[in-house]
């Protein structure tokens, strides 16, 4: 009987192939700052852009592969890394694998030229898709 609520328990938390989580900064004023985050596997993605609002030549849209890194203290941590910047995202253990409405996501972006760092808090929706 236990190993089958051990199997159960394995297909539901691995039952979704991808977690689609869009976010806006929001303890930054008057930031249009977005960030779209979308877990696959071995394929995940971070797309950042500072306002989808603006015209495409005031738009900065980034594009990164997005790695997991670990489990620590109940928080799937993720990282973004091109030589220039790295992004540390912080996303809840219990939001992971489920739909929401609203949660919270921390990233730290850390310029390497010289290690200077900034930490963005994100509210976000997230949805689940079968690939």
């Amino acid at each position: 009987m236990k190993a089958i609520l051990l199997i159960l328990l394995l297909i539901c938390s691995n039952a979704f192939s991808r977690q689609y989580i869009q976010c806006r900064a929001h303890n930054t004023p008057h930031s249009f700052d977005s960030i779209v985050i979308n877990l696959n596997t071995n394929d995940s993605t971070l797309y950042i852009t500072n306002g989808v609002h603006l015209p495409d030549t005031d738009r900065v849209s980034i594009l990164k592969q997005l790695s997991f890194v670990e489990i620590k203290d109940e928080y799937h941590l993720f990282q973004a890394n091109d030589g220039k910047t790295q992004e540390m995202i912080a996303i809840r253990a219990q939001d992971i694998g489920v739909a929401s409405s609203y949660f919270e996501v921390e990233m730290k972006i850390t310029k390497l030229s010289n290690n200077d760092s900034m930490t963005k808090v994100y509210g976000c929706f997230s949805s689940l898709y079968e690939d």
